[in-house]
């Protein structure tokens, strides 16, 4: 039955496309001086109970919203402002509730934004680099965001503030940024996380951490099929006083999908 089932999909990656649970900053044909009504909505239900090694026990149950206003100052800019909240069933209180508000300037193949910006699984990074659960427990990314694409070249890079911090404060910067580029076949996708701060008042000492991550390889796309390897490449750094522990691993991701047409 699985075999069938897997033959009837239409189109079938290793690796699932999540172009329908991205959420673009889409810019409206002739949108000048006019204001939108937006609302987006992901339900979900995700059962990670393998009992295994790879992935711990979570269950994600629930739903998300944001309702928002976007107004086109001029056929350039974007300005959207709204809240976005998530519920978990069986939880009485929703879980997070928090602004939506992002700026963004677009010319020809360009674009910037500042505030939330498309993030998550738009982000198109392999799983190595990004765990799906992310867009449901880490959905908002605030900071900025540099995009461009052309025929031979898709860029996108950005930094996402999750946490500040303030002078003899009581909790650590953390830092997520990174860039996803891809000129014809060759794609390079780079990730790091900084967690740390100096001058801070820390109820409990942290240490000071730095991770990177890379993978460069190739990616071919055609009607019928496609395929895509990479070398993936992982440092971390724990900074404990004037000690620094350092770990590495290396790994090799490939993967091919086929498309099944009656």
């Amino acid at each position: 039955m699985l075999i069938i089932l897997a033959m009837s999909v239409p189109n079938l990656p290793a690796q699932i496309a999540n172009t329908a649970l991205f959420e673009s900053l889409k810019f409206e044909e002739n949108g000048a001086g006019k204001l939108y009504f937006r609302f987006t909505n992901l339900n979900f239900v995700r059962n990670n109970e393998y009992f295994t090694p790879i992935v711990s026990g979570q269950t994600y149950f629930g739903y998300q919203i944001a309702p928002s206003l976007v107004y086109f100052p001029t056929e350039r800019i974007r300005v959207e402002a709204g809240v976005f909240a998530h519920k978990d069933f069986g939880n009485p209180n929703y879980s997070r509730i928090a602004p939506i508000f992002s700026f963004t300037y677009q010319k020809d193949s360009t674009s910037i934004t500042l505030g939330n910006i498309a993030g998550n699984l738009q982000h198109q990074l392999i799983e190595p680099l990004y765990a799906f659960e992310r867009t449901l427990t880490n959905h908002l990314e605030n900071g900025f965001q540099f995009k461009h694409k052309t025929r031979t070249l898709r860029l996108d890079t950005w930094v996402d503030w999750q946490q500040a911090t303030y002078p003899r404060g009581t909790q650590q910067e953390i830092i997520w940024a990174g860039v996803n580029m891809q000129a014809g076949k060759l794609v390079l996708q780079a990730t790091t996380y900084h967690q740390g701060g100096q001058d801070l008042n820390l109820p409990t000492p942290t240490p000071a951490t730095n991770s990177f991550q890379l993978a460069c390889g190739v990616k071919y796309e055609r009607a019928k099929w496609h395929a895509e390897a990479y070398y993936v490449r992982t440092t971390r750094e724990v900074y404990k006083d004037t000690t620094l522990s350092m770990r590495t691993g290396n790994a090799f991701y490939a993967q091919i999908g086929v498309n099944f047409r009656w």
